[in-house]
């Protein structure tokens, strides 16, 4: 029987997490910059993607009076003009020191956190891959206001007592961020070339549907939409569509949500579906020069490694164009009819992960089979974000399952299979 692998299935806590502060103060705004990355790309306008309505939603049960429900309103300390011009301040920032930033979404209990580190833990020394070093990058604004330094110290402590606590067996706790933050890391390739991503760390509660809102989904962080409309490079957008999901309320360490898996899955489609919206609405005019990748954590939870259908080992795309259909259908529907442009096929991808084998909080140790597959996701994706944001692979070094040439030819042909053309044998 397969196990229900997840990795965040406790309850959130009031206390934070080693590299979440407090709220930051409002930052003067940065002289404008010119534009240095992805300079190929032209600045195109495209429709935004059709406004999907979501079916009324099924009988909800009220979470707990003690879980966070995102209330912003009542949140009188905000100051969301300021929050604007720190995104913005960001969004040049990133530009100027020649960053790709990776934007990952999803609700709570959906991996986010558990995925960046498995990325980073996969090149920090974890893997076979030698030809790169991954280093923590530096501080993205300037360190004497109190604003760049919170973010920078969230940064490093992400990046060093996080990523430390994940190499050695212990799954992240849910993040509790008072404001997204990216963290900048440099790949130092032995040739002396570096590549420079910047990845999104935020609160799940941000995306999680309000059912007793007539809007139903969340206005997005400011600090958000000031990057998706003032970052003048390539982004490339991760929507993350968990295998499995746990609830706050009643959870036990290997039980989704007490029976109600159905409605936290209907809650991660929902707020995937919010998410997408409010991208290619305030990403309109720079849509086109962006990747989409949906993507389907905790895989191991779906296909059970080691299992004689080599279904984990082996992702195929069918089988991930039939999970998002059946358990995140307004979400895919929406990701499907997005308006990328062209190559497509470069631009939007579907694809399994798996961070790692996981269980309550403890990471268990693959064995030799597990390890060489659990390689292969965090290889893929990072070639994945390479080849689009750098024009080359990170690690093309051949460790990989069985049959790899038919899985990356999956990736290629993401595109058909999602329109539901069968690719023609090869």
């Amino acid at each position: 029987m397969t196990p229900d692998f997840d990795d965040q299935p406790t309850p959130p806590s009031s206390v934070r997490a080693p590299w979440e502060k407090a709220p930051a103060a409002p930052t003067p705004a940065a002289p404008p910059v010119a534009p240095v990355h992805d300079a190929d790309f032209a600045e195109l306008d495209g429709d935004p993607a059709p406004t999907i309505t979501p079916p009324a939603p099924a009988p909800f049960a009220a979470p707990p009076a003690d879980a966070p429900l995102g209330a912003r309103a009542a949140e009188p300390d905000r100051n969301l003009d300021s929050e604007y011009e720190n995104g913005k301040l960001l969004a040049e920032q990133l530009q100027t020191l020649g960053y790709h930033p990776v934007v990952i979404v999803g609700t709570a209990g959906s991996g986010k956190t558990a995925l960046l580190l498995s990325l980073m833990g996969y090149l920090r020394g974890a893997s076979k891959a030698t030809n790169v070093q991954i280093m923590l990058g530096s501080p993205l604004l300037d360190q004497t206001t109190q604003y760049g330094q919170q973010i920078q110290e969230q940064a490093v402590g992400l990046f060093n007592q996080a990523l430390q606590a994940f190499l050695s067996g212990v799954a992240p706790p849910a993040t509790k961020a008072t404001q997204p933050f990216f963290v900048p890391v440099e790949l130092q390739f032995h040739d002396g070339k570096i590549q420079k991503y910047a990845f999104l760390e935020s609160d799940g509660e941000w995306y999680r549907p309000d059912y007793n809102s007539p809007n139903l989904y969340k206005d997005l962080r400011p600090e958000l939409e000031a990057l998706f409309r003032h970052f003048k490079g390539s982004i490339s957008m991760f929507y993350v569509a968990p295998a499995t999901q746990m609830s706050f309320a009643d959870a036990s360490a290997r039980s989704p949500r007490g029976g109600n898996n159905a409605t936290s899955m209907r809650d991660a489609s929902q707020g995937l579906v919010g998410a997408m919206q409010h991208y290619s609405t305030h990403r309109a005019a720079k849509r086109r020069l962006d990747q989409q990748v949906f993507l389907i954590t905790k895989w191991d939870s779906v296909m059970e490694p080691g299992a004689s259908t080599h279904g984990f080992e082996e992702p195929r795309l069918e089988d991930a164009v039939s999970f998002a259909r059946d358990n995140f259908s307004d979400a895919f529907a929406y990701f499907e009819s997005m308006n990328v442009g062209d190559k497509a096929s470069r631009k939007k991808i579907l694809m399994q992960y798996s961070s790692g084998l996981m269980s309550n909080r403890v990471i268990a140790s693959p064995d030799r089979s597990e390890l060489r597959a659990l390689h292969y996701y965090h290889r893929t994706l990072w070639n994945l974000l390479s080849r689009f944001g750098f024009g080359t692979a990170v690690d093309p070094e051949a460790v990989t399952p069985r049959s790899v040439g038919n899985s990356l030819r999956n990736i290629t042909d993401g595109l058909l299979g999602m329109l539901g053309i069968k690719p023609g044998k090869r």
